[in-house]
């Protein structure tokens, strides 16, 4: 994400919404996400700890659309890159936790919270892979890429 953009600044903001969302709702088990630089590319967003201790690694992502929307017209299906769940193994081969997913849906404040790689290392939600083009970045462009169907309609939804 080119974050010097104004659309860039935009989803930092709104991902930044989605972590208070989170931390909210977690506030009993003292989670926090600590961020990577935004500036900088990465291959995961951050960490989620407790006290000290790393939980899990995180990857936000924020759409411009309502949940209503991703059950209807995306099958309840999240997008993303491949290379974000490979990412997600590979820390928990260093770190020995798994990746939580947040995507939130920017129409209605909406934030999914999905397990997307599991305490074992596995992908823990059902998933679909296929190579498909789709938009590069926050600003546009067009990639082509292995990209990851995740199945969200059984992850948590925040108000």
């Amino acid at each position: 994400m080119d974050a010097k953009t104004p659309l860039g600044q935009e989803a930092i903001l709104l991902s930044y919404e989605a972590i208070k969302k989170f931390e909210a709702h977690y506030k009993d088990r003292l989670f926090k996400i600590v961020t990577t630089q935004q500036w900088e590319p990465a291959q995961l967003d951050g960490i989620i700890v407790s006290g000290d201790t790393i939980r899990a690694t995180v990857e936000i992502k924020v759409r411009d659309f309502s949940y209503a929307m991703l059950l209807d017209r995306f099958n309840g299906e999240w997008l993303m890159s491949f290379s974000k769940l490979r990412a997600g193994m590979a820390a928990h081969a260093i770190h020995g936790v798994g990746m939580t997913g947040l995507l939130y849906c920017k129409s209605d404040k909406k934030l999914v919270v999905a397990r997307l790689i599991n305490n074992e290392g596995q992908i823990g939600l059902p998933t679909r892979l296929d190579s498909t083009e789709t938009q590069a970045t926050v600003n546009g462009g067009k990639a082509h890429r292995v990209n990851a169907f995740i199945d969200i309609r059984k992850c948590m939804v925040i108000d």
